[in-house]
């Protein structure tokens, strides 16, 4: 792991690292504009951001990479700064069941609740650039900035909670136009026995 401009940074595997991008990434100017523009810093002050850079950590993962396994024992954090990642779960893995972009926070769950991973999350494009967030970290924040970073995550959950509410809604509707065509044909193949019997 190479320290670089007050970052860690961490490409797992051998080559896969795509050298000339990690050069512009890791400076840490640039990265805090990554960070800043993201939903979930945009009211962060620059003393605040300062607090996350210097004890972040940067990690680059491949296409395919799974970042996070479904019941791992760990309450780790990630921001997507690059790239975008897709939510599996162990019952059916070929399942997409949500998608992350550039700008997404994952994981605050488990770490919020202390349990165990509860979804997969693999990385969809070519690469993914992330800030990773442990508890460390949130310990060394100043009260203020932690209370900050505590309400943001309700806020991302809150929007889980309510993308999650509209969905089951849509389905619901979805299901009982089904159940109605159903009931619909039904009918009309009774209609259709009904003529097409001998009078």
């Amino acid at each position: 792991m190479e320290a670089i401009a007050g970052f860690f940074l961490t490409a797992p595997g051998a080559g896969l690292a795509d050298k000339n991008y990690l050069e512009c990434v890791v400076n840490r100017e640039e990265t805090k504009e990554l960070i800043r523009e993201t939903e979930f810093f945009k009211s962060f002050t620059e003393e605040e951001l300062d607090e996350f850079t210097e004890g972040a950590n940067m990690v680059q993962f491949p296409a395919g990479e799974q970042i996070v396994r479904q019941g791992d024992e760990d309450q780790s954090l990630f921001l997507i700064l690059q790239g975008s990642a897709i939510i599996t779960k162990n019952r059916d893995p070929k399942l997409e069941v949500g998608r992350l972009e550039a700008g997404s926070v994952f994981g605050e769950m488990a770490y919020i609740l202390q349990t165990p991973r509860a979804s997969n999350v693999i990385v969809k494009s070519s690469y993914a650039v992330m800030l990773q967030m442990d508890g460390n970290l949130f310990q060394n924040l100043k009260p203020a900035t932690r209370e900050k970073v505590h309400n943001r995550f309700l806020k991302v959950v809150a929007g889980r909670i309510e993308n999650m509410n509209t969905q089951v809604g849509d389905l619901k509707r979805e299901l009982t136009n089904v159940a109605a065509s159903q009931s619909r044909l039904r009918d009309e193949l009774e209609e259709i026995r009904k003529n097409s019997r001998p009078a």
